[in-house]
Formats: C-alpha cells, sequence, structure tokens
C-alpha cells in the first residue's frame, strides 16, 4: 500500500511538470513559427523595394532566431519525451501490483531449450507469468539474460551470489534504475526509426550490422610509404621554390607518389560508406553506453562494468567521429582531389579505421552484455522494491545438517498481495517424498507452484515473496503443466510419461545439486486402478534418489504407501450453506474430506444420496 501510494503522489508531481513543460513547449513552437513567418515578409519585402543589404541581414537575423528557437524547444520535447516515457513506466508499476496482466505489455519471447523441464510449469514465461510481472528491460538482450537466469538449470552458488549481491544494491538506486530506463527508451526510438515494429530494440543487430565491414589488411605500410613520398615532394618542393634545386626534384617524388597512390587505391575503396555507416548504427548506442560509463568506477558495478574502465566507449566513438570527416572528402572530388595530393588522407582515414574496428568488435559485444546484465539485474531489483515485504534468501552450503528448503510464510508472487495466503514449508534433506491431498480448489497447485516459482527467483538473484528462505543449490524440475501435441501423435498421458521419465533421467545424472521436483495430479490421464498402481511404484522409485519434492494427488489411497518415509500434508475447505470456503492454509497428515459430489450438487448436477 505505501509504494502505491508513492507510485500516486510521484505521477502527479510528473503530470504537474509534464503540464508546465507543455505550455512552454507549446509558447516556443508557435515562436518559431512566428519567427520564420515574420523573417519570410520582411525578407521578401526588402528584396522587393530594391533593398538587398536590409534583405541579406533580414535573412541571416531571422535564420539565426529561428534556429535558437528550434534547438530550445527540441530541448523541451525531450524533456516531454522522458516524462511521457516515466509516467509510462508509473502506469505499469501500479499494473504490477495490481497484477493487471491484460493492460501490462508482454516481453518478448525469449529463446528456450525445447522441453525445458520447469519453466511452462512453473509460469515463469509467457502472458502472466514471472518473466511478464518482472521485465523492464527495454534491449531484447536484457530480457533474454532475465529469462536465462530465471529458467537456469545447474544452479552456480557463486553466480547466485553474486547476481544477487547486484540486484541488492540496485534496489534502493531508484534514480539509476529511472536512468538506465529513460537511456534505454531514448535508444530504442533511436532504433525504432528502422524497426518501428519492435517494442525492445535489439542491440546485437549492430554486431550483424558492423559485420558487412569486415576487416581488411591495415594501410599502415601503404600509409608509410605514401607519406614519406609526400614529405620529401615537399621538401624539395620548398628548396625550389627558394631556388636551391631544379623542379625535377619535387616532381620525380610527386609522380612516384600518384603512381602509388593510384596502385594501392583499392585499400580504401567504400571508405566514405563504411567509416559513415558504422559511426552512424554505432552512436545509437553512444547515450546509454556512455552514461553507464560514468557508473563504471561506482563500487557496486566494478565488476559488471569492467569492460567500460577496459577501453573507453565514449573515447572510441570520437576516434571513430574524427574519421568520417577525412572520409567524406571522397564525396567531394574536387576537395578529395587538393586534399590527397598534399598528403595521403584517404591512407590515414583508413589505417585509423582498421585499428578502430578490431577494438569495437571485441568491446561492443561486452559493452552490449553488461548493459543487459544490468537490465535484468534492474528488473529483480525494480520487484523487490514494489513489494518491500520480500526478502532476500539465504544461500545455505551444501552441507547435510542444513535443510534442503526452509521458508516461513511462503506465498505466490504471481497472485496480488491481497489474495495471496503464505504458508511455511520444510524440506530437511534429499530423499525426502512429500504428498499434497484435498479438495478441488483447494490450493493444491497454488503451493506447488510458489514453491518452484520462489526458488526460480532465488536462483536468479531475487528477493522472494516469503518472510525468510533458506535453501541448498538445486536443480528444479516440474510436471505441472503437461500438454498433449496434436502435431506430434502424443496424447496427455503420454506426454506426463515422458516428462515423468525425464525427471528419472535427472535424478540419475552425477550433478553436484540435488533435484527438487514438483509433481501436480500424479497420472490424471489413465484409469483409477493404474493410476494408484503407477503412482505407488513410481513414488518408491523417488525415495530412492537424490532429490526431493512433492506430489499432489486426489487418491487418498497413495498417502498409505511408505508411511514411514513420506509425509503427508493437505488443505481442506468448509461448506458454508451452498458455498464453500477455503482458507488455503498446508495442514498436516492427509486431507479427511472430499468435495467433488458437493460442488456437483451446488452446481446443481445429480449426484447419489450417499457414498457407496
Amino acid at each position: 500500500m505505501k509504494t502505491q501510494i508513492y507510485l500516486a503522489r510521484y505521477a502527479r508531481r510528473l503530470r504537474t511538470r509534464q503540464q508546465a513543460l507543455l505550455k512552454r513547449s507549446r509558447f516556443w513552437s508557435w515562436l518559431r513559427l512566428g519567427i520564420f513567418l515574420l523573417g519570410f515578409t520582411l525578407t521578401v519585402f526588402c528584396f522587393s523595394r530594391q533593398a538587398p543589404n536590409w534583405g541579406w541581414l533580414s535573412l541571416g537575423l531571422s535564420s539565426l532566431l529561428f534556429f535558437v528557437a528550434v534547438r530550445i524547444h527540441q530541448t523541451y520535447q525531450k524533456s516531454l519525451f522522458r516524462y511521457q516515457i516515466l509516467l509510462s513506466h508509473l502506469r505499469e508499476q501500479d499494473m504490477r501490483l495490481e497484477r493487471n496482466w491484460s493492460d501490462l505489455p508482454v516481453p518478448p519471447e525469449p529463446q528456450l531449450e525445447p522441453e525445458h523441464p520447469f519453466a511452462k510449469d512453473l509460469d515463469l514465461l509467457g502472458p502472466a507469468s514471472l518473466m511478464h510481472l518482472a521485465d523492464t528491460c527495454i534491449s531484447q538482450e536484457g530480457s533474454q539474460i532475465l529469462a536465462d537466469w530465471l529458467t537456469q538449470r545447474n544452479p552456480e552458488p557463486a553466480e547466485i551470489c553474486y547476481r544477487q549481491d547486484l540486484v541488492k544494491s540496485l534496489v534502493s538506486r531508484t534514480l539509476f534504475r529511472q536512468g538506465l530506463l529513460l537511456r534505454g527508451a531514448e535508444t530504442a526510438w533511436e532504433f525504432r526509426h528502422v524497426h518501428k515494429a519492435e517494442k525492445h530494440w535489439q542491440a546485437s543487430e549492430l554486431l550483424g550490422i558492423l559485420m558487412r565491414y569486415p576487416e581488411h589488411s591495415s594501410p599502415g605500410k601503404a600509409l608509410a610509404g605514401l607519406t614519406s613520398l609526400a614529405l620529401i615532394h615537399w621538401f624539395f618542393h620548398g628548396l625550389a621554390w627558394l631556388g636551391w634545386v631544379p623542379s625535377l626534384f619535387w616532381q620525380i617524388p610527386l609522380s612516384l607518389y600518384i603512381v602509388g597512390f593510384w596502385l594501392a587505391r583499392g585499400q580504401t575503396k567504400n571508405l566514405f560508406q563504411e567509416a559513415f555507416q558504422m559511426d552512424y548504427e554505432v552512436r545509437k548506442l553512444s547515450k546509454i553506453l556512455g552514461w553507464l560509463e560514468n557508473w563504471a568506477k561506482v563500487p557496486d558495478f566494478k565488476q559488471v562494468l569492467h569492460a567500460f574502465t577496459q577501453v573507453s566507449p565514449s573515447a572510441l566513438f570520437k576516434r571513430l567521429g574524427r574519421v568520417v570527416p577525412l572520409a567524406s572528402l571522397q564525396t567531394n572530388p574536387l576537395a578529395w582531389l587538393m586534399v590527397n595530393l598534399a598528403l595521403p588522407c584517404d591512407f590515414f582515414a583508413a589505417w585509423q579505421l582498421a585499428r578502430i574496428k578490431p577494438i569495437l568488435y571485441t568491446q561492443l559485444p561486452k559493452w552490449i552484455s553488461a548493459l543487459a546484465e544490468l537490465e535484468a539485474a534492474s528488473s529483480l531489483a525494480n520487484l523487490a522494491w514494489l513489494h518491500p515485504e520480500w526478502q532476500f534468501p539465504v544461500l545455505a552450503p551444501s552441507l547435510a545438517s542444513e535443510p534442503l528448503l526452509s521458508a516461513q510464510a511462503l506465498g505466490h508472487p504471481l497472485l496480488p498481495p491481497a489474495k495471496r495466503i503464505r504458508n511455511g514449508f520444510q524440506i530437511q534433506h534429499s530423499g525426502q517424498v512429500f504428498l499434497l491431498t484435498g479438495s478441488n480448489m483447494a490450493g493444491k497447485s497454488t503451493f506447488i507452484k510458489s514453491i518452484g516459482v520462489n526458488l526460480a527467483l532465488a536462483q536468479a538473484g531475487g528477493a522472494v515473496d516469503a518472510d525468510a528462505l533458506h535453501w541448498q543449490p538445486v536443480r528444479l524440475f516440474g510436471c505441472i503443466r503437461v500438454s498433449d501435441s496434436v502435431t506430434d501423435g502424443f496424447s496427455y498421458f503420454y506426454a506426463e510419461v515422458r516428462r515423468l521419465k525425464q525427471l528419472l533421467d535427472a535424478l540419475n545424472l552425477p550433478q553436484a545439486y540435488p533435484v527438487l521436483w514438483l509433481i501436480d495430479e500424479i497420472f490424471r490421464g489413465t484409469n483409477n486402478r493404474e493410476r494408484f498402481l503407477g503412482s505407488k511404484a513410481y513414488i518408491e522409485a523417488l525415495l530412492e534418489k537424490k532429490g526431493a519434492g512433492l506430489i499432489s494427488t486426489h487418491d487418498l489411497e497413495l498417502t498409505q504407501v511408505a508411511p514411514e518415509r513420506i509425509q503427508n500434508f493437505h488443505f481442506r475447505e468448509q461448506i458454508v450453506g451452498q458455498d464453500m470456503l477455503f482458507d488455503y492454509l498446508l495442514q498436516s497428515g492427509p486431507c479427511p474430506t472430499t468435495n467433488a459430489l458437493k460442488i456437483m450438487a451446488i452446481e446443481g448436477l445429480p449426484v447419489p444420496e450417499s457414498i457407496p
């Protein structure tokens, strides 16, 4: 609630400032139109009255004033654009808090390996998912890294701790996160001149554009030889001008210079096109990369922005920018001839470009990767900032004395806060199997997913929806949302069998960390008798593996399977008149009630008077 109040107040302040800026912007818009019309009228009047001096003065002065007015108006327009982005961001923040999925923009679909073991089961990707809730990235690379963090299959404790420290440092840096958002939006605007349909700009597409201009052999030798000939020519030209030597002394090196320039001209072919296109494309990232460069020495960002301290983007872009004017001489034959006749400027520009290209091709992927990583971490930090009641989990060492999972007041992150019910839960060690029974709609699936989603958040480095969470690194696996495939010829039951076989295969792999598996309604696609026999055999197999997890089921008979080794929990309901009330609180032991016939009766379906 406090977060919503803050967002509402902040939005009001922004709208007030936006209205003031809008009035000023409109004033300067009308003013520049007035300057143009007045200047045009005065200029035409003066020339028509045979007063060319006054006409040129009027034209020059009005042009200058018009240029100043345009620049000032553009400054206001830029500020209005930023206010528009911030207000849109605040609206999306409200949608995140209210879980208003229909109006919250859906992030681009990230690349994901086929048959991922838990991404679809835990609603990590797609509409109304954790990614949908958390993603504030502007670039496709940032969204992809965030998705990779949330769906990682093999946890690395060092990486988890590093990401969590980075996310923690960003939670309180609201201005930094907003600055990253604004620069990202401005960069996206630059990209949308070409890709207007893209909601997220793709920084890596620059690499594809730049690779159209591969590295050539450096023209350093040709430059050195031609420069020497040019200097010799000018030296003897000066002596000849003083009358100390014959003209032949400078004519010979000049002739050799022209011949050498002509023979080596292939090394400067398409110089202008390459330099201009590279400078034009790379400068789309100049604002955001230059801004990040200023943060590279901040202790919290030294590791992630290490590439910015190795090579300065601003300095490299300036070097590239200085090549463009020299290369642009190729578009003016007369100027090109005069300058290159004096010195081999083409070869100097090509030599500079050849030195810049390898650095740019090496560093640009590193800069893009750092930007994407910061965007992903900023998304998780924003999620933690929006939910101050969430806590950062504690990663415990992989020791037998430490519980595999210990959660206090664990909730489902995708549910609205007002509808969220929290439960505590603990998995002490590998080899434990928990059986979850309960009535329809009592909350079994939601509870199972809440464990998986929070663990995915924890191993991504984010805060979790819990009062406290301690866990050891685990490999997640889900069998919750299995679907049939008409195109592949798979029935639902066969698809479920394949997924459960994949779980056994994962448990048999010699990995360092145990599997934490989550199964919802095991073998629901077959008859009661075979479901019970198959489930019993599968559960007994799970007890012998390096892993632990929960299974939800409606088969109360399964609660009698290995009662000394399996722990039973349940959810229950109350019938009040024609209404069913659920408290969604986890209870110990098997479920003592069922509600299928009660639901059928409440909805008016025929049911037996008593259960045989």
